[in-house]
């Protein structure tokens, strides 16, 4: 309906419970010429951006593979109780994956470049709470389609986590980059140098700084009349994907390939 009307859309993260209805959504954008953005906030955090450019300089070479992992430790948003909408499968469309892992997938396609993931094999679990219809816990391998591996975790209420919340390491074939605590190793002059970015890195304030800008960027893009803001249908709909692939992966046991996926066939 607001689509319709003509009102530009800023939708929080995951863009809708299956890549399905994401596609719709942005089928409807383009139709009646809506402005719409995914919130995917990490996309405008400064150590994020930071890292990006050192990605794009080449700093630390090709990149090779990616880890990430978005993890609620000893915390879960089941503690809200039985009523909350995260837990209803129907309303989330799945728990600590499309919840949490949501973020490092986007966080690693944005770093990459948005190149497409090709197929995904996954393991998705409830193992952290008992009587919970949605997961708690997934581990994702990921081939996108430029030859990065990607591995990527999730989990609610996760004895423990390496560092923050939220970690992305990329390695590259002259060097690493990593986020939370963000810094980049890479070779300069045939040594090898450690450059620690950021002395705060991960501070609340920066996470909170990265929400207004994203506001700012959807309302620049509105003023601008941009066609396209940083995080476009198309990029949250990849990230569901990816999503619905895991669960699929779950459910057959085998690697998905995304662009033979049969949409909602996971839901089913």
């Amino acid at each position: 309906i607001l689509i319709e009307s003509g009102k530009h859309l800023l939708i929080e993260k995951p863009m809708a419970i299956d890549s399905h209805q994401c596609k719709m959504l942005t089928e409807l954008a383009e139709k009646y010429n809506v402005l719409l953005q995914i919130a995917h906030m990490w996309r405008f955090h400064t150590e994020v951006q930071a890292i990006k450019k050192i990605i794009d300089r080449k700093l630390i070479g090709e990149i090779v593979q990616v880890k990430g992992y978005s993890i609620h430790e000893r915390w879960s948003p089941a503690f809200f109780g039985p009523s909350t909408w995260f837990i209803n499968k129907d309303l989330a469309g799945g728990g600590a994956l499309i919840d949490m892992g949501v973020h490092a997938i986007d966080t690693i396609n944005f770093l990459l470049g948005d190149p497409g993931c090709e197929s995904v094999y996954a393991r998705v679990r409830t193992a952290y709470h008992k009587n919970l219809e949605v997961d708690d816990c997934a581990m994702l391998i990921c081939n996108y389609i430029n030859g990065v591996v990607g591995y990527v975790e999730s989990a609610w209420n996760s004895p423990y986590a390496e560092g923050s919340e939220a970690c992305i390491i990329i390695f590259g074939t002259k060097g690493y980059a990593r986020l939370f605590p963000t810094e980049v190793g890479y070779y300069k002059k045939g040594n090898w140098k450690v450059d620690h970015l950021f002395k705060e890195s991960g501070s609340d304030i920066e996470i909170k700084n990265s929400y207004f800008r994203q506001t700012e960027s959807f309302i620049d893009a509105i003023l601008t009349k941009k066609e396209k803001t940083l995080v476009p249908g198309e990029a949250g709909t990849e990230a569901v994907k990816i999503c619905d692939a895991a669960y699929l992966s779950e459910k057959t046991k085998q690697v998905v390939y995304l662009n033979s996926m049969i949409l909602k066939e996971n839901k089913e």
